[in-house]
């Protein structure tokens, strides 16, 4: 319960999953200076909130400064390197996503045409000063430009250029040759053509979307199966704590332990729910694959096999047991997985089909914003 009620997004169960994963599986997996990339980053976004809400005298803050140039360096070059790659790094096991994952490379190129399309509003103004059209127009061309470049999806901007388009036809409806907007409305037209070919080259790439969303919402079982599992461990330590406890009570002089053997004679009803947790725990594991859905069964089985890695190392027995448990859940239920991807191929074959031959009849050429915004609504309806 005290799980569930965090406020964690599915960016963040991602990173810790992904980071998780690092520490109890195979080292040679991972690509251990695109690990080192991110940890940095996480630390360097974790520094800069901790400096914006703690005070510091003037001083310490100027010579920390210097002290910390060859951190903000780093972070600079991060940040204008790779764009998309550094985004990546804090979620690799994602598929990136046209409407969902930033791509700042793409959407800085919406910079220059609006600056364009902005200088050409402010002329038109001061030839019709007051002009409610072009002053909506300036706002919402102010506000796109504002969009953060490093958290913006392509999605995103693109509705944000389409209001343009929908607030500069307002004024192209009843202009004259001499005051339209021109070529820089026709800047902001092509690109929002291109960001739909882009959008729709994703379109192949739903079904894998769709796949990458049910395994982050198996993921986000596994907080909850670490608690748990982890909770019974401690619960054992402190079994074989006092079932230590009472082998010297038993060996010892009676006055060495007054005051503290009835305590200690109470570690065999804490040896009883011990064992108990344990079968709690193997209906809980049981339960969690037995719920699961198609496309979360592989999933919810590797969390099993990485959770039993963690306790593969341990040289406790209650640890050991909970790993023979999980080994042998994860083992078991594994040899379904055959006939759960079989099964899930043949459903998705249909869907693919059905999506290549959208792709096929799709067209944006550059068009008339209401030409534009049919074709919008007549695909996005057949998705």
């Amino acid at each position: 319960t005290e799980v569930s009620s965090i406020g964690l997004s599915d960016d963040h169960i991602s990173i810790i999953y992904d980071l998780y994963l690092e520490v109890f599986t195979d080292v040679s997996k991972f690509d251990m200076d695109l690990a080192r990339m991110r940890v940095f980053k996480l630390l360097y976004s974790a520094a800069y909130i901790l400096r914006s809400n703690v005070s510091m005298p003037c001083q310490i803050f100027q010579k920390k400064i210097h002290e910390e140039m060859g951190s903000h360096c780093m972070a600079i070059s991060l940040a204008s390197n790779g764009t998309t790659h550094i985004q990546t790094t804090l979620t690799v096991s994602r598929l990136c996503s046209f409407h969902q994952d930033p791509n700042p490379r793409e959407v800085k190129k919406a910079s220059s045409c609006l600056s364009n399309l902005s200088s050409r509003t402010a002329q038109l103004l001061t030839a019709f000063p007051g002009n409610e059209i072009l002053i909506a127009l300036g706002q919402v061309i102010e506000f796109v430009r504002k969009l953060e470049l490093t958290s913006t999806p392509i999605g995103k901007a693109m509705t944000g250029l389409e209001i343009v388009l929908r607030k500069a036809q307002e004024w192209e409806q009843h202009a004259s040759d001499r005051v339209k907007l021109g070529g820089c409305l026709s800047e902001v037209s092509r690109l929002v053509a291109t960001w739909r070919k882009l959008e729709i080259k994703s379109w192949e790439s739903l079904l894998n979307a769709r796949e990458e969303r049910y395994k982050m919402r198996a993921r986000r079982h596994w907080l909850r199966l670490y608690v748990i599992l982890n909770g019974v461990s401690n619960n054992g330590a402190d079994a074989e704590a006092m079932t230590k406890q009472k082998a010297e009570a038993t060996n010892s002089p009676g006055w060495l332990w007054k005051g503290k053997f009835k305590q200690v004679r109470a570690s065999t009803t804490l040896e009883e729910e011990v064992l108990k947790d344990l079968e709690d725990v193997t209906k809980v594991v049981d339960t969690f694959i037995l719920t699961s859905c198609i496309g979360e069964f592989r999933e919810r089985i590797s969390i099993i096999e990485t959770l039993a890695y963690q306790f593969s190392e341990s040289h406790e027995s209650r640890e050991h047991n909970i790993f023979r448990l999980l080994k042998s859940v994860g083992s078991y239920y594994s040899q379904f997985v055959p006939y759960i991807s079989s099964r899930q191929a043949s459903m998705r074959e249909p869907l693919e089909k059905k999506l290549r031959d959208e792709v096929k009849i799709s067209k944006w050429d550059e068009q008339s914003y209401y030409a534009l915004v049919d074709s919008t609504e007549r695909n996005h309806r057949k998705l």
